[in-house]
């Protein structure tokens, strides 16, 4: 402790003695007795008066972490003398009031240990300054710390809780109370310049960290000034102490932009500059060591201390320091360091012209004389070069820090003195040159950007620029880094002095056609982009509205097309992509397009190698397939319109290509070029077929998936646009097509006419594929305009892009598009009735008006779909119209009907009568036509069946006389046949039966006369009618059926037996059954009695009806099953049916009911085999035991004896055997179900094995009968009856027919098999 007569040695002794007293006190009594006893002779034998005893605890109080003995002094030891010092402030007496005073080191000691992180440490420091704080007088002296105190003790809470809340008081106290801080700051800077231990100044720095204060930082500087000098003065491994460096980092922070004034003050200057410049890692900071510059550079190197400054020369002359620092700064992180301080910095550019000027890097020549002595003068010496070389790496970084500097105060007074810079580099030796150059190009981009910025339209006026300085640049360097900077500037300056730059326009291009585009690095083409980018808008500004402008752009993009085989193939469409945005892709697309189709006609397909398959040649070429890329890059308005304008330049251009040479030759002598092509080294062929790739690449475009694709995203915000330009490129696609169309006519018989021929269609499909993505508001207008055209092809392919907008499975027309489908509903209506018109286009049109209908119709009036309706029904009518023209006109009636319904009424009267015609006259050669009527009658059948009685009996022969040309397996899978069905299906129920007998009596009297297939359908359709009809009105026209029954029945005697009577009677049987299914069983008996009786009551007469009733007994017991014989039905009909049996026998009559001759036996044979299957009906359902022992023995022989009926033809009687009698046997058989029975039938039919004739048909007959039984009964049957089975089957064996024997034989293994005997012993009796 300086200023006190103890030596470092004592004190170290009395700070061991100390902490040995506080580490004994542990030891109980004892210990403390000897800790007494040494504090004692610390504080009163070693430390002879208070001031010295409070000075060294104050020492200890204020001790840090870094100094030396810290293992001495620690934080236990700190709190513990803090509570000593409070003992002893307990005891003193006399006037302490000296404590307070600033020059006593007590209270900024205590200060420290309220910052020291121990709590036990800063509970103890608060005790004792709140005990200094009561001293009696404290107050009454100038300079002392009592409002420091009192301050501290007013945060106690707080600071007792956070070590660093002291910071934060003193900040709050400052910003509160500036008087009273004024002292409280007084009384610290006391202590700060006073000597005092460097380690307590230092506490005292960090307390005023957070106090910005120029008084504080002035004060501070000789204590800075010191230590700084000793951080210069530091050699090798020297280093700063610890104390020391934090006192340095605490008061190099006190420089900020409230503090930075102090720059202007000599003092504060040279020490910021002393401070900058040592950057030497000598302070140990955090454990990190750092220099003094990292320290300042951090703090102050922003904008808001640069902003801060306010004298611009100060500005300067930092800048202009820091600039030389980094250019001698040999360490890159020191380099880096400053360089960043620099791009904060803000200067008028007054200054740094000056700094540049004093550079003396452009020589300034005021006579000849100076002038002829630098030519002489050529060599510098190694010293002038040196400078010269670090004069010019001062001027770059002067550049860098121009371009990055936030605020440049009048940029532009800086370009005259670069210019002069530049043109000294076009002269300059060094390896530095280019890096130079291009750093004064960006620098010169920078400021003419920033003074464009700051002028506006005054820029030309106040920038001094030599434009062709830069243009001679690009012509002289070889890095493209330069070109690209230079262009930049030229497209600056171009807006700036555009006839400067335009006037070295071309040569620029020609310069990058021959070489940049050739290369294939991102350098060259980055150069090429911003050229594109940034002069041609130029070049268009210039020229608006001149008609040179489209020439002009032209030959910049000839430029490109010229170099385009030797593009990299990766570079060519990004290349193209901003050429055409440059040159303006919605007004000048179509230039590229036409320049490349030009292009291929002059050099062919320059990618095509000679390895080329053929294939490869024949497909698109490739650069038209690159024109497709490119164009759709873009939007779809643009692509249009770029279609547009492509068409009607080709469209201007005349039939042959002399006039247009012509033309060009007298623009050149007039100096008005007026073409983009140079049509003078084009040939005729050439010419032409430059017209045919053209549109070759607009049907190639419009085609395409990516512009249908586009087209299907839509065009948000440019609809309307959009729909003007596709009209305007399809009104002018259409008058281009007319004029082919004549080129056509008239080169027909030329060698030329094929290409026109080819042209035309290449049109056509340019047509085509514009429609196709049409929107549905613009199609219509479209399809409007083109059926007027008159090219009757045009016509009918617009009303065949309309139906496949109208198809029932598209969603192109929603309700929004109903007002502008309306008008077309007349349009097409004249289409389809003019007889003018192609037949084709008629037909189209009338499908198209269809279509339209099933749209329109629910959504709009009734009103608006009658005329279609009656031109329709007009069409059908009038004589002479094609029948292509009547089949569709009849499918539209189809559609109107059900739109209509009832509405449409009127015309039933006119329509029904031809409809019908066409039912009657339609055969299988004209299935369309008959479809076609069919589905427009059925249509009226739904819907208007109530306003058809006039036409029904008319109807219902039509629909019978069609569905009679057509077999039934047609009807099931035919479109046709299924739409008769459904007539068929759908008349008898839609209409009410009490009208629909009657018709249906009527069309039966017409039908019968001489179209019995017709009545197959009718009888159909009645059993429709009966089937879906109420029961009670079922009931009521109960004699109406029959009647009609009745006259059906019948048709077999009036006409005869053929295949169709057996159709129709099959049909009236089956209706006849389901009538009576629908009658109670009363009915049914009655109505059954009826017909029996209708039958057999004329069989002499009539015996055709026998079959005819036999034939629906069977179907109706079929249908009925066991309810037949319940219901009564199959009482009287069995007697008849063994009478009818007995009757028809030729072994009991020779002539059958029907008489004699092969015709009668044939009928007969019919007759026998309705009533067999009659009987085995119910035989096979007789399950009510109905065939009883009396009923048996009436129905055994005259069944059995059919075995010999031989007399119906041998055919016939083995089909009867085998299909109708042995089936009838085997039920009748298992019906009766008796063992006593079944012994007399078999008696029966064994005994036909013995007949009279020994006819080997009937024997053959019988034994397949016998063998069917054992067959059917197996052991039941044959176990009991073999004893009477046996005689009759080994007489069989003996007979000499072959047949008899082997048929016999056959039987005999059955037996044995089915018994598992053997029956040799009955052979051999």
């Amino acid at each position: 402790m300086e200023g006190q007569d103890l030596s470092e040695g004592h004190l170290l002794l009395l700070l061991k003695a100390t902490k040995g007293a506080f580490e004994i006190e542990q030891f109980g009594s004892a210990g403390i007795k000897i800790r007494n006893r040494i504090m004692a002779c610390v504080l009163k034998d070693c430390l002879k008066n208070i001031e010295m005893q409070y000075n060294f605890l104050a020492m200890i109080w204020g001790w840090q972490s870094f100094l030396p003995q810290s293992d001495i002094v620690d934080k236990p030891l700190m709190a513990w003398c803090l509570n000593l010092g409070s003992s002893l402030l307990d005891i003193q007496e006399g006037n302490l009031a000296w404590m307070l005073n600033s020059a006593f080191p007590l209270v900024p000691s205590l200060v420290l240990g309220i910052t020291n992180s121990s709590v036990g440490v800063r509970k103890g420091a608060l005790m004792v300054m709140g005990k200094i704080a009561a001293i009696k007088g404290g107050r009454l002296g100038e300079n002392n710390h009592s409002l420091l105190l009192e301050k501290v003790l007013q945060h106690s809470e707080e600071i007792l809780a956070d070590d660093r809340q002291l910071l934060m008081c003193l900040y709050e106290f400052s910003e509160a109370d500036p008087s009273r801080w004024f002292h409280v700051l007084q009384s610290i800077l006391g202590v700060l310049t006073d000597n005092v231990p460097v380690h307590i100044k230092m506490g005292l720095l960090y307390a005023l960290s957070s106090i910005q204060d120029i008084a504080v930082l002035r004060c501070l500087l000789p204590l800075a000034g010191k230590i700084l000098l000793q951080a210069e003065s530091c050699l090798h491994d020297a280093k700063v102490d610890v104390a020391d460096s934090y006192t340095l980092y605490y008061i190099l922070l006190q420089f900020s932009p409230k503090t930075s004034k102090i720059l202007e003050e000599k003092e504060g200057w040279n020490f910021f500059v002393k401070a900058l410049t040592c950057s030497k890692n000598v302070m140990r900071i955090m454990d990190e060591w750092v220099s003094p510059q990292k320290i300042l550079m951090e703090q102050v190197m922003t904008q808001k201390f640069f902003a801060s400054i306010e004298k611009e020369n100060l500005q300067a002359s930092l800048w202009s320091h820091l600039i030389g620092c980094v250019v001698e700064s040999e360490d890159a992180t020191i380099a880096s360091r400053l360089r960043s301080g620099l791009r904060k910095t803000s200067l008028d550019a007054e200054f740094i012209v000056k700094e540049i000027e004093n550079l003396n890097l452009a020589t300034k020549v005021t006579s000849m004389r100076d002038a002829q002595a630098k030519r002489i003068k050529q060599k510098k010496t190694q010293k002038e070069y040196s400078i010269e070389l670090q004069n010019w790496k001062k001027l770059g970084l002067m550049l860098e820090t121009i371009g990055v500097m936030s605020s440049l105060g009048h940029p532009w007074l800086l370009t005259k003195v670069l210019c002069e810079c530049l043109h000294q580099t076009l002269n300059l030796d060094s390896v530095i040159t280019e890096a130079v150059q291009q750093q004064i190009l960006s620098a010169l981009l920078h400021l003419l950007q920033k003074s464009k910025e700051e002028l506006g339209a005054e820029t030309s006026k106040n920038v001094k620029l030599n434009v062709e300085l830069i243009v001679q640049c690009i012509r002289s360097s070889v890095s493209p880094d330069t070109h690209r900077r230079a262009m930049l500037i030229l497209s600056l300056v171009a807006d700036i002095f555009p006839d400067v730059v335009l006037h070295n326009m071309m040569s620029i291009f020609t310069f990058m056609g021959t070489s940049l585009l050739r290369r294939d690095d991102s350098y060259s083409f980055q150069v090429i982009h911003q050229t594109i980018e940034n002069i041609v808008p130029v070049l268009i500004k210039c020229e608006s509205g001149s008609e040179e402008l489209q020439f002009k752009l032209a030959n910049v993009c000839q430029v490109f097309f010229d170099a385009f085989p030797d593009l990299p193939e990766h570079r060519r469409l990004p290349l193209f992509i901003q050429l055409a945005s440059t040159i303006g892709v919605k007004e000048n697309l179509w230039i590229l397009l036409g320049l490349m189709a030009d292009s291929h006609v002059m050099r062919g397909n320059v990618l095509e190698t000679p390895e080329s398959t053929e294939e490869v040649r024949r497909s698109v070429p490739h650069i038209i397939e690159f024109a497709l890329m490119l164009s759709t890059e873009f939007s779809v308005l643009h692509q249009v319109n770029a279609c547009y304008k492509l068409l009607e330049y080709i469209s201007k251009l005349p039939e042959d290509i002399e006039s247009l040479v012509q033309k060009q030759k007298v623009g050149k002598v007039k100096k008005k070029p007026l073409d983009i092509i140079n049509w003078e080294s084009h040939s005729t062929k050439q010419y032409i077929n430059f017209k045919y790739i053209s549109i070759a690449l607009l049907s190639h475009l419009l085609s395409s998936e990516k512009f249908v694709g586009k087209v299907l995203e839509g065009s948000e915000g440019m609809e309307e646009e959009l729909r003007d330009t596709y009209q305007l490129l399809l009104e002018k696609t259409m008058s281009y097509l007319r004029t082919v169309t004549d080129s056509c006519e008239r080169n027909k018989d030329k060698p030329s006419g094929k290409v026109w021929l080819s042209l035309q269609r290449k049109i056509v499909d340019v047509l085509d594929g514009i429609i196709s993505v049409l929107p549905p508001n613009l199609l219509l207008q479209v399809v409007d305009g083109l059926l007027e055209s008159p090219i009757p092809l045009v016509r009918c392919r617009a009303t065949e892009l309309l139906c496949s907008k109208l198809q029932p499975s598209s969603t192109f027309f929603s309700k929004e598009d109903l007002l502008d489908l309306l008008p077309f509903v007349d349009i097409l209506r004249k289409v389809g009735a003019d007889d003018q018109e192609p037949i084709e286009n008629r037909q189209v049109g009338i499908y198209a008006l269809q279509l339209l209908t099933k749209h329109l119709a629910p959504h709009v009036k009734i009103g608006a779909i009658e005329p279609v309706m009656s031109t329709a029904v007009q069409l059908v009518c009038s004589q002479g119209t094609p029948m292509k023209v009547v089949t569709q006109a009849l499918l539209l009636i189809a559609e109107a009907v059900g739109s209509l319904k009832a509405h449409a009424v009127n015309h039933l009267g006119s329509l029904m009568p031809v409809i019908a015609r066409l039912l009657v006259k339609c055969d299988t050669e004209s299935d369309h036509l008959a479809l076609a009527a069919a589905t427009a009658t059925h249509k009226i059948i739904e819907n208007m069946a109530q306003f058809l009685s006039p036409h029904l009996e008319t109807l219902i022969c039509s629909i019978c006389h069609l569905c009679a040309l057509k077999d039934e397996a047609f009807i099931q899978e035919s479109r046709l046949g299924l739409r008769l069905a459904a007539m068929r299906d759908s008349l008898p129920q839609r209409i009410e039966p009490r009208l629909m007998i009657p018709k249906f009596a009527a069309a039966y009297k017409t039908l019968s006369g001489d179209e019995i297939p017709a009545l197959q359908p009718l009888m159909i359709m009645v059993e429709t009618l009966i089937t879906k009809a109420e029961s009670k009105v079922v009931v009521a026209q109960k004699p109406a059926f029959i009647d009609l029954f009745t006259q059906a029945l019948d048709l077999r005697t009036q006409k005869g037996d053929h295949q169709s009577i057996d159709a129709v009677e099959a049909n009236v049987c089956s209706a006849l059954a389901k009538l009576l299914l629908r009658l109670n069983e009363h009915d049914n008996v009655a109505v059954f009695a009826n017909l029996q009786s209708w039958a057999s009551d004329v069989v002499d007469i009539k015996p055709s009806r026998l079959i005819t009733f036999y034939r629906f007994a069977n179907h109706l017991a079929e249908t009925l099953k066991v309810l037949f014989i319940k219901a009564k039905l199959a009482d009287n009909l069995f007697g008849q049916a063994a009478s009818v049996l007995e009757r028809n026998n030729s072994v009991n009559s020779l002539n059958t009911v029907f008489g004699a001759g092969e015709e009668a036996a044939q009928k007969t044979a019919v007759l026998l085999k309705y009533v067999l299957d009659t009987l085995k009906t119910i035989f096979l359902h007789d399950s009510v035991k109905f065939t009883n022992q009396e009923r048996f023995q009436m129905m055994l022989h005259p069944l059995i004896n059919q075995l010999e009926n031989t007399k119906i033809g041998k055919e016939t009687y083995k089909d009867m055997i085998t299909h109708h009698f042995i089936p009838c046997v085997l039920k009748f058989t298992s019906a009766v179900g008796d063992d006593s029975l079944w012994k007399e039938l078999n008696r029966a039919i064994l005994l036909k094995l013995r007949n009279d004739d020994d006819d080997p048909l009937v024997i053959l007959a019988a034994l397949e009968t016998f063998e069917a039984l054992i067959d059917a009964f197996g052991e039941d049957y044959l176990q009991p009856l073999l004893a009477d089975i046996m005689p009759y089957i080994t007489e069989v064996f003996e007979t000499v027919d072959p047949e008899i024997e082997a048929a016999t034989k056959e039987i005999y293994t059955k037996m044995e098999a089915i018994l598992g005997d053997s029956f040799r012993s009955y052979l051999d009796r």
